[in-house]
Parts: structure tokens; sequence; C-alpha cells
């Protein structure tokens, strides 16, 4: 199973908005472990967009298949929590 590298969000633009939620995401991994495209599945628009801009940053471990360098499809579901501060 790939694994992306770093993978924290900060969650301020739910924060922000006052918004929680899943955004899904489908991510396609190049052979490196760069992230080179993220197609939104589903989620709230603005979330996704935070979603989004964060994943492209994100590296994934590298996969072989047949003992060579591979792309991978991954889904990743990135949730928005507001967090309540006492």
């Amino acid at each position: 199973r790939m694994r992306p590298i770093g993978s924290r969000i900060g969650d301020d633009i739910a924060m922000r908005a006052r918004i929680e939620g899943t955004v899904v995401l489908r991510v396609v991994v190049g052979p490196s472990g760069a992230v080179e495209n993220v197609q939104v599945m589903s989620g709230q628009p603005i979330l996704a967009e935070a979603a989004v801009k964060a994943v492209k940053k994100w590296r994934y471990s590298p996969v072989s298949w047949r003992g060579e360098p591979a792309s991978a499809i991954v889904t990743e579901k990135v949730g928005f929590r507001l967090q309540v501060h006492e």
C-alpha cells in the first residue's frame, strides 16, 4: 500500500469557513512518488480546493511492478474537522 510522506493538512480553511467534512480524491502518483494529477471525487468545494492544493505537495513512497518503477492511482480521503478549545 502506498503511503504519503508528510501528509498533515492544516485545517485553517475549515475553521475560517466553519465547515467540516471529508473530501475524496483520486490521486495519480508517478514512478518517483510525486503527485502527477489530483481529481476531486466528492466533498465541499471550498474544502476540496484546500485538499487538492495540499495533496499536490505530498510525496509517496515509490512503488515498482515487476521490478520496474511504476505509476499508481490511489484514493485519498482528507478530513476537515473543527476543534473545540475550552
